[in-house]
């Protein structure tokens, strides 16, 4: 195990129950065209508090038929495509709360590099810019500005 998959297994990470539905409602919106429903939500709050299916039904005004073959499976079958391993109401606290801080590691990591590769290409733009003499007041952001719309019009 490397120490990644470590950081990302320590108890010291943790998500509150809002950080999981908003990362999951933008996660099905971008895959699925379609945010997370209103009674997906109450399951995953109901999971996250470790309720039964009646319990959840009661509280939220639902049949627990409907939670238990509709909704809850529908729920199932969506978070295991996204997270691409099965997911079951055992077993969705783990591996839901896993696969978000893997991913939220993996994107803070893509947009560093993107940052430092953007940060790069500006420094090479000005180098260039400015070894051609373009003026000797250079404003760095006005000439970034110039760069930005030169690349939209072309």
């Amino acid at each position: 195990m490397n120490r990644e998959t470590k950081a990302v297994n320590s108890s010291a990470y943790s998500l509150n129950l809002e950080q999981i539905i908003d990362t999951l409602d933008v996660q099905f919106w971008e895959i699925y065209e379609q945010p997370l429903i209103v009674v997906e939500m109450l399951l995953l709050e109901g999971i996250w508090q470790s309720k039964t299916y009646s319990e959840i039904a009661l509280e939220n005004h639902y049949s627990c038929q409907y939670l238990t073959n509709v909704a809850a499976p529908k729920l199932f079958k969506r978070l295991s495509q996204l997270v691409n391993y099965r997911i079951t109401k055992k077993s969705c606290f783990s591996i839901v709360t896993k696969y978000i801080l893997e991913n939220t590691l993996y994107r803070c990591r893509s947009r560093s590099s993107e940052k430092e590769m953007n940060e790069r290409s500006s420094d090479t733009l000005y180098d260039s810019y400015f070894t051609f003499g373009r003026g000797i007041d250079f404003d760095r952001d006005l000439f970034l500005k110039d760069a930005v719309l030169f690349a939209q019009l072309n």
